[in-house]
């Protein structure tokens, strides 16, 4: 059509560069010991919950999901007279939406953080088809915590676009969400968080509010916890084929492999090296006290700090750890760790 979509993927396809892109070192902590143990221990949690290094499974999720939205901007942008006609009388189309899962904690959320700093970025189209210009968005995201249906979600968008959807049913939300969808070029629709739908209905509400989202057109990714999946594996065969054929699952790191050495280390020096332990033997015992679960990891070497602090010392040694695993902060994630361990 024009440089701004044949451009649109230069340089976003290769998954080093993608690499490189999503990856977040932040600066480490200095001077923490000049201020009081807890305002200093919140500032390194919150200083390590900035880390992502992509692991193996998320760098090849993220090329994945990069070359699903290329090809749906192929087919929105395949000639100036099938743009205008998906703007004009947008089809109906419904997409097998991929089930992005795995245990809580583990880093769903932070890898389609990733994912959104990977896709192209917002870029301006100037068209024949009306006056001044239309911003492209590679994506479009929602979280499903506090909405009660569909049509709530699709309000979002329509009024997230600079549209005022109000009054209009179900039907006429969904013909607008796709005609803003192909008109903003939208690749990829992301629905986060979808195991905290109200679901006093059971999984219908929850089946109800996807099949919405997968009606739009766009590739669509939602992301749960294994809790969400359960219910919907209850539900009949038509929901389960739409809505579970396309599983993508992410696990825990495995303790020896080199993704896990790697965010231990990255965590030791946003710490400022104040982690007074042999890297190897930290990395096993860290592991062993989180099950490879990131936030958990997080969590426990704050608590690990908050101990190192009150024995009067600035590193953190071996019996911080096992102090912080025993202490009634960290009991309830103890508990799911040792369950996971069996």
């Amino acid at each position: 059509m024009n440089k701004t979509i044949e451009s649109r993927f230069d340089g976003y396809m290769d998954i080093e560069s993608i690499r490189k892109r999503v990856i977040l070192r932040p600066e480490p902590l200095t001077d923490l010991e000049v201020l009081p143990p807890l305002i200093g221990a919140e500032l390194l949690n919150e200083r390590l919950k900035e880390i992502y290094l992509p692991t193996e499974f998320a760098l090849n999720f993220i090329h994945e999901m990069i070359g699903l939205a290329y090809l749906h901007n192929l087919k929105v942008f395949s000639s100036e007279a099938g743009y205008a006609a998906r703007i004009f009388k947008p089809p109906e189309v419904e997409v097998l939406p991929v089930c992005f899962t795995g245990l809580a904690g583990v880093g769903k959320s932070q890898t389609i953080a990733a994912l959104w700093r990977a896709l192209p970025p917002p870029v301006a189209l100037t068209c024949d088809l009306y006056q001044g210009t239309v911003e492209l968005s590679s994506l479009w995201y929602a979280s499903a915590r506090g909405k009660a249906s569909g049509k709530q979600l699709l309000l979002d968008f329509v009024n997230g676009s600079g549209h005022d959807g109000r009054g209009g049913t179900l039907k006429k939300l969904l013909v607008e969400c796709r005609r803003l969808a192909n008109r903003n070029g939208v690749t990829q629709v992301v629905l986060d968080e979808t195991q905290h739908i109200n679901t006093g209905e059971g999984a219908s509400k929850v089946t109800d509010i996807l099949l919405t989202m997968a009606a739009i057109g766009p590739p669509v990714i939602f992301v749960s916890n294994y809790s969400l999946v359960h219910r919907l594996f209850r539900r009949n065969s038509e929901d389960k084929q739409r809505l579970l054929s396309e599983p993508r699952i992410m696990l825990p790191d495995d303790p020896k492999s080199q993704d896990w050495a790697d965010y231990v280390n990255e965590c030791v020096r946003v710490s400022g090296d104040r982690i007074k332990v042999v890297k190897d033997e930290f990395a096993a015992e860290l592991y062993r006290s989180t099950f490879g679960i990131k936030r958990l990891a997080v969590q426990l070497i704050k608590l690990a700090y908050i101990e190192c602090r009150a024995a009067g010392r600035s590193r953190i040694e071996l019996e911080d750890l096992h102090n912080a695993y025993r202490s009634s902060t960290y009991t309830s994630n103890a508990k799911d760790v040792e369950d996971l361990q069996l």
